[in-house]
């Protein structure tokens, strides 16, 4: 294949750490599930064990609170080097897995949230047909169901989300190649950067309990005013924190440097 095309991307189906076939030598990336079973544990509510044992490699998904879930997206970050990490093909869901809608017991507030944390990361984000308009499945083969091709049965405003995303990823350098830290992880609230060298910044907080949250993030390091990816309204930092930053129930949100932002 490299003979064929040097640029061609090689992706291996590994369901767990896959070191031993990123020598070089075999895979450019592979699937990374590990970060889609900590999206599982950290945005879904009201998992279905049942059908969670259903797949083979998902038997290990718990409910994760927020310092466990950034642990574990820090771990499995950490696994490669970064110019291996920046190119991992991340997903949500796949041809294997029970569509990530039906495990989160068709919570949409759960998908949407796990889509903006799929846009956000390091790597490639992988959208598994249907998953952005609200298709369900079960196990296999209920999750390879035909694409509902009848546009009156698509979620749009789940689609409008994803496609905010994709614009979002694609005006922000730092989603696409810039480093990555936690900034904050209490209780049910995470908060992330994106920070590229030449000056793009974006931060990315999620809510995952039910009740709203007003948070004070650290933000050493940070611009000293960012966006609302959502609404243009100004975020600006105070002693090194951004304060005061109201996180509605169940969501997240983006903040983005102004010069990238528009």
């Amino acid at each position: 294949a490299k003979r064929a095309n040097p640029a061609a991307y090689r992706v291996g189906e590994i369901w767990h750490d896959a070191r031993r076939w990123r020598a070089g030598d075999q895979f450019d990336a592979t699937m990374n599930y590990p970060l889609a079973k900590a999206a599982l544990g950290f945005f879904a509510r009201d998992l279905d064990p049942d059908t969670i044992v259903s797949v083979g490699g998902y038997r290990d998904v718990v409910e994760l609170d927020a310092p466990a879930f950034a642990a574990e997206v820090e771990r499995v970050l950490g696994l490669y080097a970064p110019a291996i990490r920046d190119v991992q093909l991340n997903l949500i869901g796949s041809h294997d897995t029970p569509r990530f809608l039906t495990l989160a017991g068709g919570e949409l507030a759960a998908l949407e949230m796990a889509f903006l944390f799929l846009f956000a990361l390091p790597g490639a984000p992988c959208v598994y047909y249907g998953d952005e308009g609200g298709l369900e499945g079960g196990p296999d083969p209920d999750c390879r169901r035909a694409f509902p091709w009848d546009e009156s049965s698509w979620d749009h405003v789940l689609r409008d989300h994803v496609k905010r995303l994709a614009a979002l990823r694609r005006a922000h350098p730092a989603l696409r190649r810039g480093s990555f830290r936690t900034l904050l992880a209490e209780d049910a609230v995470v908060a992330f950067a994106r920070e590229e060298a030449g000056g793009d910044t974006v931060v990315v907080a999620f809510n995952v309990s039910r009740e709203e949250r007003r948070v004070d993030v650290p933000a050493s390091g940070l611009p000293a005013l960012l966006l609302d990816a959502a609404t243009g309204d100004e975020v600006v930092v105070t002693d090194g924190e951004l304060r005061g930053l109201d996180l509605p129930s169940r969501s997240g949100r983006a903040f983005v440097t102004p010069a990238a932002g528009g």
